[in-house]
């Protein structure tokens, strides 16, 4: 996916998301979703898992395999997302830690601001 599409994307999910319409964002990112963009699957999870009240559990366990999937495709955010969401305890798990630097090497801001503060303290 191009970045400005991307960009373009994103910010008609904000609207979505301010006007509470869960159905619009579906909208903007099934097509891509349906072609196997990583990128695509990753923000549809993302924003179901992180966003909403995850009321239906037949959803939430469509957007969680639809994370998996984007994970699978070593996208760096949706492995890093996955970590934080399925990996427990973190701060003993040597699994955690594996999963935070491939999603670090692999891009993912997010994993590489984790690893430092989790070697920092």
């Amino acid at each position: 996916m191009k970045e400005i599409l991307r960009q373009e994307l994103l910010a008609k999910t904000k609207q979505a998301l301010e006007a509470d319409d869960w159905n619009a964002i579906m909208r903007l990112w099934q097509p891509w979703v349906q072609q196997g963009d990583a990128e695509a699957e990753y923000q549809l999870a993302y924003h179901y898992l992180w966003c909403s009240p995850c009321d239906d559990d037949a959803t939430c366990e469509d957007m969680k395999e639809l994370l998996r999937i984007a994970a699978g495709k070593d996208h760096p955010d949706a492995i890093w997302f996955l970590a934080n969401r399925e990996i427990h305890p973190q701060e003993t798990n040597p699994e955690f830690e594996r999963q935070l630097r491939r999603a670090g090497q692999l891009g993912s801001v997010h994993a590489q601001h984790q690893l430092g503060v989790m070697n920092a303290t």
